[in-house]
């Protein structure tokens, strides 16, 4: 029981909050002649907790750099952020809050086995490990790996190059997905949330999820969900491989692992994580807990505006969007209105200061009794890992260029489905059965194609052609169809992880060049903010004016100096699957 009380306290205090770690992969605090012994059923939901936490750290991260997110009125200091001329003292919340979690996931891979009564807790902690990674790669490229979460064994990891990183992940996948086919032990199997009188483990599959068929709510069925967790698995190396579908040097692994998805099936539900989020103080969803109230009512995002780029994909001045977007029908959903914006960089009287609550809570209520739809539903909201939307768009992608079959056409409107269901998901995972336009299946998607130019718009209708008045000639993709098609897919994945995953929007910025940002792109006579995210304040050497990393902590190269990589630069030592 003693040990049930410490994994509640560790689960529902430190753990649920995104700036909680301050350890890091090297484990040196650790007093190794007082160890203390804890079994993988109490490590496993403390750390899938944590990653949940620590994507606030990568989606603010994404948000002031990958155009969804600008600085309000009434406050300064922000440096680097509005320059990108980024120390290595920014942003390293990235670094020590994942190698803090991924050292979690390696003590259970070591604990376990790929086989026998434990195999399952191997298996996630192999796919959550991979997870973990990939973001770290998305940001910094050559991370430590082989060497790395070793604690006292090695102080001083080397840093293995990103491409033998994913090497090493997609083999660590298939060994999940090999353990998962196993059957399950009946003496010991991983307890889920609709176990009878069991403490919760699986705390991933405790939430809502949607059926791929209609999007409606179910719980999952007594036992451990196996098939679930082979589509995420599937569906990581699925965006392994999109990423990598252009590097020359991984041509080899590309094809192999491809080859290997054939038939396969992929996440067709917001793949959520829920502990047992509380409107109470250390308990509260660690988003809401980050960008709307703390548990004591204090507001916690007052620094924050949306972009007038991000707008500009909602109020009609390139996308009109009604249903996920603030407009003239309620329920409203992701902003609060189209008032309080800002380009990243602008800094005079004329900025609005942030609402109370932030532009991205549209509900009601305030601190712990906040609730509504949208991006920031309340405190006890479960915390997406993944979206269905992102998984049907990377698909969309896959099918585009041939990466595993299916109809990219088909995918790419589930992903705009998918999205719009996310959003209109309350915090206690029930659907709210007002739309924006009648109440029948797909309705508001179909007012989204229907309503003001979308049904002109390449970027709502797949495969339609540019329009004559929409063409730019500073555009070089105008005239090239599988381009469109792509612009399309990345964009409406862009809007839909809109202050959820942005991370995921700007690394696929970084990889494809969508969505298009620049003065040259925007129409005679518009509005630039509308069309280019760059920060005006921006110090980088680029054409977009944009950075394409962070640099390693300080604390590497006090601690590991001689494998950190040497001469980072943030605006030309790009991530190898960015090729732009």
């Amino acid at each position: 029981m003693k040990r049930i009380k410490i994994f509640s306290m560790i689960l529902m205090g430190g753990c649920l909050i995104a700036a909680t770690s301050c350890k890091k992969y090297l484990d040196v605090n650790n007093n190794p002649n007082s160890p203390i012994d804890v079994t993988p059923d109490l490590i496993l939901p403390a750390a899938v907790a944590q990653t949940a936490a620590t994507n606030v750290t990568f989606n603010s991260y994404g948000a002031w750099a990958g155009g969804y997110q600008a600085n309000a009125g009434g406050y300064g200091g922000f440096g680097s952020v509005l320059t990108y001329n980024y120390s290595t003292s920014d942003n390293t919340g990235l670094w020590s809050q994942s190698f803090n979690n991924l050292n979690d996931y390696q003590t259970i891979i070591n604990k376990t086995d790929a086989t026998g009564p434990y195999k399952n807790y191997n298996a996630i902690a192999k796919i959550m490990k991979a997870f973990c990674y990939l973001r770290l790669i998305d940001v910094y490229n050559d991370v430590p790996y082989s060497e790395a979460l070793k604690g006292l064994g090695n102080l001083s990891p080397k840093y293995d190059k990103a491409e033998d990183v994913y090497r090493g992940l997609f083999k660590e996948i298939n060994e999940a997905i090999a353990s998962l086919a196993l059957p399950n032990d009946p003496q010991v199997t991983i307890k889920t949330a609709t176990s009878p009188n069991s403490q919760r483990i699986d705390i991933v599959y405790a939430g809502g999820e949607g059926d791929a068929a209609n999007f409606t709510n179910f719980e999952a069925s007594t036992g451990f969900p196996s098939a679930r967790w082979t589509q995420f698995a599937n569906t990581l190396k699925l965006k392994m491989l999109v990423r990598t579908r252009e590097v020359p040097t991984f041509s080899a692994t590309f094809n192999e692992e491809k080859a290997k998805l054939a038939g396969a099936t992929f996440v067709t539900y917001d793949v959520k994580v829920q502990p047992g989020y509380a409107a109470q103080s250390g308990k509260q969803n660690p988003h809401w807990n980050s960008y709307a109230w703390d548990a004591a009512g204090n507001v916690q995002q007052l620094t924050t505006l949306p972009t007038f780029f991000a707008f500009g994909f909602y109020d009609g001045t390139k996308i009109e969007d009604d249903v996920r977007g603030y407009g003239n029908h309620a329920p409203v959903v992701t902003y609060k209105n189209y008032d309080d914006g800002n380009q990243l960089g602008v800094q005079n009287q004329f900025v609005p200061l942030s609402p109370n609550g932030t532009p991205w809570f549209t509900g009601s209520g305030s601190s712990t009794s906040g609730s509504g739809l949208g991006v920031l539903k309340g405190p006890t909201m479960s915390q997406p890992l993944m979206l269905a939307a992102e998984s049907y768009f990377l698909q969309a992608e896959a099918n585009l260029f041939g990466i595993v079959a299916g109809n990219d056409a088909t995918n790419f409107n589930l992903g705009i489905q998918a999205s719009e269901r996310y959003l209109y998901t309350k915090q206690d995972e029930s659907w709210d059965p007002v739309r924006v336009k009648g109440t029948g299946a797909g309705s508001d998607f179909d007012y989204y194609l229907n309503e003001g130019n979308n049904p002109n718009n390449y970027l709502v209708i797949y495969g339609l052609p540019k329009q004559p008045e929409s063409v730019n000639p500073n555009d070089k993709y105008n005239t090239d169809a599988i381009q469109r098609k792509l612009e399309a897919i990345i964009t409406q994945k862009w809007i839909a992880v809109n202050y959820i995953h942005s991370n995921e929007g700007w690394s696929d910025y970084r990889r494809t060049g969508y969505p298009v940002t620049g003065a040259q792109f925007a129409p005679a006579g518009a509005h630039l903010e509308y069309y280019n995210f760059a920060s005006t304040q921006s110090t980088s050497t680029r054409l977009d004016k944009l950075p394409v990393r962070v640099l390693y902590p300080q604390s590497e190269y006090a601690l590991n100096p001689t494998n950190v990589p040497q001469g980072i630069n943030a605006f030309t030592s790009r991530v190898f699957y960015d090729l732009n």
